[in-house]
C-alpha cells in the first residue's frame, strides 16, 4: 500500500524532490518492500481457488483482490508442486508428485537443492524460508526486481532520463500481460535478466577496473543461465532478437574506448567453464527428461508459420487494463487477449521524427523499429515455413509475439521522448492525442474475440476510460508543460499501477493450500497409516502433493512410462497418454467394465485413465480421494472402503481386501 503514496508524495512535495529521493533509495525501498512482503507473508497467489474447491467461498485469507481460477498454471500446478518440495527434500527427482521419479527442475518451475539453482535466485526463498514465506518472497521478489532492472537499463538507454525510465518501467512490470502470466513461463526472469545482463555489459565496457570487470562478467553468465532455464522459447526468442540489438549497440557505443586484457579473457574463460559445468549438470540430470518432452504428441515440437493476430491488437493495449475489473467471456480468455500499454506507433514516429530533424542515422533505433515490423508481420500475416525456420520463429505461436513487439516500443517511446528536444504546435500536438485516441477506439473493439451473439467487451463507459487515458498518456508524450506533463504521467502511471495489482489477490499466507480442515484431516490419515494416495479429479491430487502425500496421478509433466505401459502393454493408447497431461482416474471392478483404458479429456492437456481395482492395487494406490461412491466398486477379493468423509462432498476411500 506504501506504492500507493508515491503520487500523493509527487503532488505535495513536488515531482522532482520525491523522484530524487526514490532514485537514490530505490534498492533499499526494493529490500524493504521484498522483506516486508515476508514478514506479512503475502502474495499473489490465486490459491483461495483451494478453499472454493474444499467449500469455501474464495474469499478467505484475501486482502484485497480476487483469485483467479484462470491462472490454474499457477495455483493448481506451479504452487502445489513447489509446495511438494518440502517434504521432498527439495530433490531434484520427485516419487511425491507423480510416484515416478518427476524431474522436478528442468521443466516445472520448482525449487531444488542442486548447484544451477544458482540461476534461479527466487527460488531461495523456498529454501531457505519454506513454502509459505518461499511463496511471498518468489512473488515480492520478482516484481520489485523486475521493476528495478528495467528501471537501471532504461538509464542507461535514456541517457539518465528519470522520469521516463521510471515511466517506461512501471509500463513493463504492471503491463497486463506480464501480470495475468506473472507466475508462469518466467517471463518476468527472462526480462529480468535480458536488463540487467545489459547493465552489467555496459558497466564492463566502461569501467577499467579488473575486479570490476569480472564481477560484470559473472554477472553476465548468471543472466545468461536464468535466461536459459526460463524454458519458453515463445518468449526466448524474440527477446533473445532484442538483448542481441541492444548488447551490438552498446559494443559500438564504447567501440573506441574497450580494453580487454588478458586477466579479462581468463576471467571470461573460467567464468564460462563454470557456467557450462553448471549447465551440463542439467542436461546430464535432466537428459530423459529432454528427450521425453521432445517426443511427446502435445506440447510437442512446434512448426509455427505465424498470422493469425489481429491488426487491431496493436493498439489494444489500454483496453487490457479493463480486465481485472470486468470478467471477459468471448472465445478467448483474459490472459491471452492482455497485451501491454506500449503506445504503439508513437515511440516509432518520435524515434524517425528525431532522425529526421538531426539528419543522422540511429543506428539502434533504425534496428529496433525492423525488428518491431519483422515482428509484426510475422504474427498478423506470417512466414513460410523455411523461413519461419531459419529465423527460430517456428518455435513462436503468433501471440507470444506480443511481448517482443511491446518491448521494442517501450524502449522506442523512452529513448525518444528522452531526445524529443524540438518545438511542436499546440494544433499538431492535438491531433497526434486525437488520432492516438481513434487507434485505441479501432484496439478496443478488435482485441478482444467474442463469440456469435455476445456484445462487445469494451461498452461505452469502458471505451471513455480507455479513450481518457490515451489521451493522458499521449498529452504526457506530446506537451512539454512541466505542469500538465506531471498530472498526466501521474494519472497514467497511477491507472496502470491500479489495474496491474488487481489482477491478481493479495494473499495472506497459504493456509488454503496447506493448512485448512480438510488438508489436516488428509495428512492425519496418511501419518497414522502412511501409503500412496489418488484422486479421481486432477485437481485434489495437486493438493494431496503439495502436502507431501505421495500421489499417483498429479500432473504427468513428461508420460509415467511404468504405469501406463503396465496399463497399456502394446502400446495401443502411446498418442493419448504421451503428453504433458492432467489425470482424471476411473475405477472399475473388472476390465470388462472399462470400454476404454485412456481416452483424450476435455482439452489436449488432460486424459481419462480406466482401471481395476487389481491394476490399482498393482500400482500401489492405497487410498482414493473422491467425490464419488466407491464403495460399491469390488471384484470379490478387492474393495473400496471408506475410511473418513472430509468434506461435504469429499471421501477418503482405501483400497482393500474383503475380508
Amino acid at each position: 500500500m506504501g506504492l500507493l503514496m508515491i503520487p500523493t508524495a509527487w503532488i505535495v512535495l513536488g515531482f522532482s524532490k520525491v523522484n530524487a529521493w526514490l532514485h537514490k533509495y530505490r534498492y533499499w525501498i526494493g529490500m524493504g518492500l521484498i522483506i516486508g512482503a515476508v514478514v506479512l507473508n503475502i502474495s499473489g497467489s490465486s490459491q483461495d481457488m483451494w478453499n472454493i474447491y474444499f467449500g469455501g467461498d474464495g474469499s478467505e485469507n484475501i486482502v484485497f483482490g480476487k483469485p483467479r481460477s484462470i491462472r490454474s498454471d499457477e495455483w493448481l500446478v506451479n504452487t502445489p508442486l513447489a509446495f511438494s518440495q518440502y517434504y521432498n527434500d527439495y530433490g531434484y527427482f520427485s516419487d511425491i508428485a507423480g510416484n515416478h521419479g518427476m524431474d522436478m527442475f528442468i521443466v516445472k518451475d520448482t525449487p531444488v537443492w542442486t548447484f544451477a539453482e544458482i540461476f534461479r535466485p527466487f527460488h531461495w526463498g523456498y529454501l531457505l524460508l519454506g513454502s509459505s514465506r518461499g511463496l511471498a518472497f518468489y512473488w515480492s521478489a520478482r516484481t520489485v526486481v523486475l521493476f528495478l532492472a528495467s528501471y537501471e537499463f532504461l538509464l542507461v538507454f535514456t541517457k539518465n532520463n528519470r522520469i521516463w525510465s521510471f515511466f517506461s518501467s512501471v509500463l513493463i512490470t504492471f503491463a497486463p500481460l506480464v501480470q495475468w502470466w506473472y507466475a508462469v513461463n518466467s517471463l518476468p526472469e527472462m526480462i529480468i535478466s535480458m536488463f540487467v545482463s545489459l547493465c552489467a555489459l555496459q558497466r564492463f565496457l566502461k569501467t577499467q577496473v579488473a575486479n570490476k570487470r569480472l564481477l560484470w562478467v559473472a554477472v553476465i553468465y548468471w543472466c545468461a543461465g536464468m535466461f536459459v532455464l526460463s524454458l519458453y522459447p515463445a518468449w526466448q526468442i524474440p527477446i533473445a532478437y532484442i538483448l542481441l540489438i541492444l548488447a551490438i549497440s552498446l559494443v559500438v557505443q564504447y567501440w573506441g574506448r574497450i580494453a580487454v586484457t588478458k586477466r579479462d579473457l581468463i576471467g571470461i574463460v573460467a567464468f564460462g567453464m563454470v557456467f557450462l559445468a553448471l549447465m551440463g549438470s542439467v542436461f546430464v540430470l535432466s537428459e530423459q527428461t529432454i528427450v521425453d518432452s521432445m517426443n511427446t504428441v502435445y506440447p510437442g515440437t512446434r512448426k509455427s508459420v505465424g498470422g493469425g493476430v489481429s491488426w487491431a491488437s496493436l493498439f489494444g493495449g489500454i483496453a487490457t487494463l479493463l480486465l481485472p475489473f470486468k470478467d471477459y467471456s468471448g472465445t478467448s480468455n483474459p490472459s491471452e487477449v492482455s497485451l501491454f500499454v506500449d503506445l504503439f506507433p508513437l515511440g516509432v514516429l518520435l524515434t524517425v521524427a528525431n532522425m529526421a530533424k538531426r539528419k543522422r542515422w540511429d543506428l539502434c533505433g533504425a534496428t529496433l523499429i525492423a525488428l518491431d515490423f519483422v515482428f509484426i508481420i510475422f504474427s498478423r500475416v506470417g512466414f513460410p515455413l523455411w523461413l519461419s525456420q531459419i529465423t527460430l520463429f517456428s518455435q513462436v505461436t503468433s501471440g507470444r509475439l506480443t511481448v517482443g513487439i511491446s518491448i521494442i516500443n517501450i524502449l522506442l517511446l523512452a529513448r525518444a521522448v528522452s531526445q524529443f528536444d524540438w518545438h511542436t504546435s499546440v494544433p499538431f500536438n492535438v491531433a497526434i492525442v486525437v488520432g492516438y485516441c481513434a487507434l485505441c477506439v479501432y484496439g478496443s473493439k478488435g482485441s478482444f474475440p467474442i463469440a456469435a451473439g455476445q456484445s462487445d467487451y469494451v461498452t461505452l463507459k469502458g471505451m471513455i476510460v480507455v479513450v481518457v487515458i490515451a489521451g493522458l498518456a499521449t498529452v504526457a508524450v506530446m506537451f512539454k508543460q512541466q505542469l500538465l506533463r506531471t498530472i498526466c504521467v501521474v494519472s497514467v502511471l497511477s491507472l496502470i499501477f491500479v489495474s496491474g495489482v488487481f489482477v491478481n489477490p493479495v494473499q495472506l499466507a497459504s493456509r488454503a493450500l496447506n493448512d485448512n480442515a480438510v488438508v489436516n484431516e488428509l495428512k492425519d490419515i496418511n501419518n497414522e497409516n502412511p501409503g500412496l494416495w489418488a484422486s479421481d479429479s486432477f485437481v485434489y491430487s495437486q493438493a494431496l502433493a503439495a502436502n507431501g502425500l505421495a500421489t499417483m496421478n498429479t500432473v504427468n509433466v513428461t508420460p509415467d512410462w511404468n504405469a501406463w505401459k503396465y496399463l497399456d502393454p502394446e502400446g495401443q493408447f502411446e498418442s493419448i497418454y504421451n503428453r504433458y497431461a492432467f489425470v482424471n482416474l476411473q475405477f472399475v471392478a473388472t476390465e470388462a467394465e472399462a470400454q476404454k483404458t485412456f481416452n483424450l479429456g476435455d482439452s489436449p492437456d488432460q486424459i481419462e485413465v480406466t482401471m481395476t481395482l487389481e491394476q490399482a492395487q498393482h500400482l500401489g494406490i492405497k487410498y482414493v480421494l473422491s467425490g464419488e461412491e466407491l464403495e460399491d466398486i469390488t471384484d470379490g477379493t478387492r474393495i473400496f472402503k471408506q475410511v473418513k468423509q472430509v468434506s461435504a462432498i469429499l471421501k477418503v476411500y482405501e483400497l482393500t481386501s474383503v475380508q
